[in-house]
Formats: structure tokens, C-alpha cells, sequence
């Protein structure tokens, strides 16, 4: 609702106004579209350079004569409607002065502005002759209006109409005189003339304020610019991106604010720009600049801008959704159960290298948790509220690795995505990627990798742009890279960006009595998941757990404790139902059989398969443990004697145990 302040300068003219407001309020209703009445106050006040009227907070001022002049000196920012002099009332004051005016003398009439229309109709209409005489604002002082009266009783005039500073010296020079009085009709005029111009003005402030909310949540910096460059709008993001106070930029000339050669040239050219990077005080930005006219004259320019690294941020935020991708590392440290010594110091290792923005290689046989403590470490770190990309390097076909790591853009090659597609390391972007089973990578994929861990930047297949990306890199293998680079499989360059950081993770026959501690937490979890009573696991039980040597670590263990809880139906698991699912081989009597030592199963099947174990294991030592050599003495390809590696549990030379 707007609020119009009528300023009157007696009690008994505050009186006329309101009586009248009241008898007419029903009339005088919203018009022009105003959406609300308006509220209306009235206070008379002689001497407005003596009073703050801003805690009225009102949107329109009402006034006549003198108060109105000041009045918009005094408030430049806010409207003054200023009451007219009408015809009926100057009729309304010259029959009250008529009364004294006996012999119908001529009357001197003193006002602002042209009041000469008034002066001659009123004259008409009551047969009396009235002189206009002006005054103006910049004359209003007790010294002036005396010189005035003076002139005016100089001419013959002893009655006079005029306002109240008019009539409080006229009386001293013993003038007889009237109040201009306030009729109806200048009332109306008035309300009439603020409610339509109080209308206006709250379009104007909901425009205002919707371009405000516009330009204060948009991520663009937004600066708008007077023809001499000065500052005539900031929003708050401009603020962020150039860290400075927006309050005190108003008036500031641009060349300030970013003080770059080439940006002063830019500025002060009427060409329009587009993705311009300029480098600032706190960061590169990327600008556009385009000009402001009004009826094809040149007012100013407006600058948009954008922090570079904020678009890289929001295009990764982007490509992430629209790929539907659940980067999250869901472990952390607390999720690592055991108590051993040995794994305690190999988690308070790790948080160590968590804190240290280092690549990191994470060593250990199969099942030991290399992925929990990757994810554990990424929770630990600075990074943890960016991406984590797990790879399982061994499961991607090799004709496809590169298109996956490295992303491609559209057309690239048959078959390609329409929209292009980004690789693992953009995705990664601003967090860590964990590259499971490292040994794995083609060798002319591993200069690629070490290119990526050198630049910090990919380019994707089919692209001559490189895109910058802000990564960390966490390493698995259960093999001996070292070896592996000596037998020239794997780049030395390569092994040692990504060995800066070593953590060895224990087995699960080195952990002790953290075999037990995990058993007891699969066989509940698995025993939750299938409704029944938790088992308990006996003494005897115990024992063999803790003497075998688990060769499958713990991925073997949850194996076994989820048998157990399905074939168990007494609610303890006893030694003679753990004997029939582990294997007969513990800690201390594990051995493999010779060659020409008998098998004591009876099963041809079975003694053909520990046969041709036994005939691989021996190509693999003659081959000094070289698969492609060892596959060829075995009349075989390279891919079938990896599945017989997997298919019998043959542990490789270079595997770690």
C-alpha cells in the first residue's frame, strides 16, 4: 500500500482535509489499475526545514505554495503533488474579505505560479477587481515578501489574499487580509492527481525490485556502466567474483575496478565482446561486454562475467546429472573393523596420506579391502565432498578403455553418442578417481594416464581442446609393479607418479584376531538378511578360523560365514560344519603337491584338473614367469591361461601375499 503525507500549514486547514476525505472517501477509490487504496496522513507544519518527514516513510508528498517548493528541494527523491489554486477558491476568499471590503477596492492576489487565470475569473464571477501578484521559491525569505507587500501597498492596495508567511507580515503592515482558502475541488485535484501517480510508482518499485532479484541471484557478475564508464549498478555476485564492496563501487569508473590494459581498450571501444578471459586480483574471469542505448544514442555499456573456475564447477556439476552417475564414496575409516596392531597402524597410515594431496598406491592381495580404504582415505581428505570415480581397470575391453577414461565429443567414431560423452577423469573433477587392478592398463593406454598426471588436463577423443581438471589419483594392485616395469610391462615413469605414496595393506592371516572380530560381524549381517537367529560361532569352530590361511582374505571370509548362516539350523555353528565347508589346509600345512606325488581322490576329473594346475605352474617357472612364454610352452593362448590362473587360484609370481 502507498502511503501520500498531505503537509498543511494550520490545524484548521488539517480539519478541512480530513472532514473532506471522510465525506468522500467512497469516491475517490483506486483508479488508473492502482492495486490497493492509498493510505493517506495529514500533519500541518509551518516550518518543514525543522522536521525529518522520512519517518512518515510516505511515498508522495501533498503541499501547496511555499511548503511545495521546498518541499522538492528539501526530497529530491520523492513526488510532491502540489494543490492548485482553483477559481472557487479565490471566490471562496474574496467573500470572506468582502465583509471588509465595503466599497469593493481592488484586491492584490499573492501566490506561486500562474495564478493569473484564477485572478481574472474569480473577478468575473464576483464583479471585484483581483491583481496577481508572483512569487517565486528562490524569494520566499521574511525580507523579501516585506519588499513585496511594501511594492504593493505602494500601488493603493489595502486587501490582500495569500498564504500564511503572506498574511503574518501583512498584518504588520496593517493590510487587511484573507486566507487562500483550501475548496474541495483542489483536495480532489490532489488525491486524484497522488493516487494515480502513487499507481505509477508501485509498478515502478515491483519492476525495480524484480530486477533487482534478478541481478542479485543470477551467478554472473553484472556491472552496468554510464557513458564515462562510471559504475552505475553492481550486483552481489560482481562483489564474490572480484571480492569487493559493492556499496562503494556506485560512481567508480570501471577501469578501477578491473585495472587490465586490455580490458581499459575493450571498455572504451563500441565493439561488442563475448567470452573474453581477463586475469584479476582474485582469479581468472571470463567477460562479455555489449552496449546500452536508448533511441540509438549510447547511455553506457553493460559487463557480464563469470569466475572460470565457477564454469568448470557448474559444466561438471551439469555432465554428472545428466549422466546419472552415483560418484560417492559411501566408506570411511569407522567402517574398517579390527583391532590388530597391524591394521591400526596401517589406518593411521593412511589418514596420514589422506591430509597429503599426493597420488597414492594402495598394495594388496585380493580381498584385503584395497576399495574400502581408497574410499576411507577420499572421506579423510580435503576432497571429500567432490566425486569418487571407482575403475576396475581389468573389466573394461581394452578397445574401449580409452574412450571411457578420456570421454569423446560427438561423431568421434561409429557408434559414438550424439551428445559425446565425458571420461572418468572429468568426471573426477575437483575429487579422486581410484584406479583398481593399475597393472592391468594396456601400455600404450599408460602414456596417455601419465600425460593426464603431468598436465592436469585430458582432450577427448575427436577434440583439439584440452579440458583442465583437478584430480587425485589412488592406485590398486596385488601385484609387484617393480617387477612388472623390470619385465617391461609396465612404464617406469609411469610407476613412480603414482607410487608416491605406498600403503601395504595386511592380510587377513596377519591380522589375528580380527578374523574373528569380521566373522562375528558377516555371520550377524548375513544372519539380519536372511531372518533367522544369529549363530554363534564355538570354540572349536574358532580355532580352525584362526588356522587357516585365507588366501582369499576377506572376500573368502564373508564366502564362508554367508555359508555357514544358511546351512546352520541348531543356532551354533560347530566344528564339524566349518571342516565341511573350509578347505582341509591351514597356516602351518599348506603346501603344493609334486608333480609325481599321488593324488589321493579317486575322481578322474579331479586328478586331471590338479594335473594341469601343476603343468601351469611349472610353465610359469621354466617362462620365468612370463604369461605370454608361459602360455606358448603350454600350447595355449594368453587369455585362456589367464582364466586357468583364475580357475585354479594359482597365485602369480608377482602377486603379493
Amino acid at each position: 500500500m502507498s502511503k501520500i503525507l498531505f503537509i498543511v500549514p494550520k490545524k484548521e486547514i488539517k480539519t478541512i482535509v480530513y472532514n473532506f476525505i471522510e465525506e468522500y472517501k467512497d469516491y475517490y477509490g483506486p483508479i488508473f489499475n492502482e492495486k490497493e487504496d492509498s493510505e493517506i496522513e495529514i500533519i500541518s507544519s509551518l516550518s518543514i526545514e525543522k522536521t525529518n518527514l522520512l519517518i512518515y516513510n510516505a511515498d508522495i508528498f501533498v503541499a501547496r505554495g511555499a511548503t511545495a517548493m521546498k518541499l522538492k528541494k528539501l526530497y529530491p527523491n520523492i513526488p510532491v503533488v502540489e494543490i492548485p489554486v482553483t477559481t472557487m477558491d479565490l471566490v471562496s476568499s474574496i467573500i470572506t474579505l468582502q465583509k471588509e471590503n465595503i466599497n469593493n477596492d481592488p484586491i492584490a492576489l499573492v501566490g506561486f505560479g500562474n495564478i493569473s487565470y484564477q485572478a481574472h475569473a474569480a473577478s468575473k464571477l464576483c464583479k471585484t477587481h483581483i491583481v496577481p501578484f508572483h512569487f517565486y521559491y528562490k524569494n520566499t525569505d521574511a525580507e523579501y515578501i516585506s519588499m513585496l507587500l511594501d511594492k504593493i501597498s505602494s500601488k493603493g492596495f489595502r486587501y490582500i489574499i495569500g498564504g500564511v508567511r503572506i498574511l503574518t507580515i501583512a498584518k504588520q503592515k496593517n493590510f487587511i487580509s484573507t486566507f487562500l482558502n483550501w475548496e474541495c475541488e483542489a483536495i480532489w485535484v490532489a488525491i486524484r492527481e497522488a493516487e494515480h501517480i502513487a499507481g505509477i510508482r508501485r509498478k515502478e518499485r515491483e519492476r525495480a525490485a524484480h530486477f533487482e532479484t534478478i541481478l542479485n541471484h543470477s551467478y554472473e557478475g553484472i556491472i552496468s556502466t554510464d557513458v564515462n564508464n562510471k559504475i552505475i549498478h553492481i550486483n552481489s555476485s560482481a562483489g564474490k567474483i572480484l571480492n569487493i564492496d559493492t556499496s562503494s563501487c556506485i560512481g567508480t569508473n570501471m577501469e578501477k575496478i578491473i585495472s587490465n590494459s586490455k580490458f581499459v581498450t575493450m571498455l572504451n571501444n563500441k565493439q561488442e565482446y563475448s567470452n573474453e578471459l581477463f586475469k584479476t586480483k582474485n582469479g581468472s574471469i571470463i567477460l562479455n561486454k555489449t552496449s546500452a542505448s536508448l533511441e540509438n544514442e549510447m547511455i553506457g555499456n553493460v559487463i557480464t562475467f563469470q569466475n572460470v573456475d565457477s564454469v568448470h564447477n557448474t559444466e561438471f556439476k551439469i555432465r554428472t546429472k545428466l549422466h546419472h552417475k552415483g560418484l560417492i564414496a559411501k566408506y570411511s575409516f569407522t567402517n574398517i573393523i579390527g583391532k590388530s596392531p597391524i591394521l591400526k597402524e596401517t589406518i593411521k597410515k593412511a589418514k596420514i596420506f589422506a591430509k597429503a594431496p599426493s597420488n597414492v598406491l594402495i598394495v594388496g592381495a585380493t580381498g584385503t579391502g584395497k576399495e574400502l580404504f581408497s574410499q576411507s582415505i577420499h572421506n579423510y581428505s580435503s576432497r571429500k565432498n567432490g566425486p569418487f570415480v571407482a575403475v576396475n581397470c581389468a573389466a573394461i575391453p581394452e578397445n574401449l578403455i580409452e574412450s571411457e577414461f578420456f570421454g569423446y565429443v560427438r561423431g568421434a567414431f561409429t557408434g559414438a553418442s550424439k551428445e559425446g560423452k565425458m571420461g572418468f577423469f572429468e568426471l573426477a573433477h575437483e575429487g579422486t578417481i581410484f584406479l583398481d587392478e593399475i597393472s592391468e592398463i594396456p601400455l600404450n593406454l599408460q602414456g596417455k594416464l601419465l600425460r593426464v598426471i603431468q598436465e592436469n588436463e585430458v582432450m577427448r577423443i575427436g577434440d583439439d581442446k584440452v579440458i583442465p581438471i583437478n584430480i587425485r589419483i589412488i592406485c590398486a594392485t596385488n601385484k609387484d609393479l617393480k617387477l612388472l616395469v623390470k619385465q617391461g610391462e609396465f612404464r617406469e615413469d609411469l610407476y613412480y607418479r603414482l607410487c608416491v605414496l605406498q600403503l601395504k595393506l595386511p592380510s587377513l592371516r596377519e591380522r589375528g584376531q580380527d578374523i574373528l572380530l569380521l566373522t562375528n560381524h558377516y555371520i550377524y549381517e548375513y544372519a539380519s538378511t536372511t531372518s533367522k537367529n544369529n549363530p554363534i560361532l564355538s570354540p572349536e569352530a574358532q580355532k580352525l578360523f584362526l588356522n587357516y590361511s585365507w588366501d582369499g582374505n576377506i572376500r573368502e571370509l564373508r564366502n564362508i560365514c554367508e555359508q555357514l548362516v544358511v546351512l546352520n539350523e541348531t543356532g551354533i555353528i560347530s566344528e564339524q560344519e566349518v571342516s565341511t565347508i573350509l578347505p582341509i589346509t591351514t597356516n602351518n600345512d599348506k603346501k603344493t603337491p609334486s608333480l609325481l606325488e599321488p593324488y589321493s581322490s579317486n575322481d578322474l576329473s579331479a586328478q586331471r584338473k590338479h594335473f594341469e594346475k601343476d603343468l601351469i605352474i611349472k610353465a610359469l617357472k621354466e617362462s620365468n614367469y612370463n604369461k605370454t612364454k608361459a602360455a606358448s610352452l603350454l600350447g595355449m593362448n594368453r587369455s585362456t591361461l589367464w582364466k586357468k590362473l583364475k580357475e585354479y587360484n594359482i597365485e602369480f609370481k608377482t602377486t603379493i601375499s
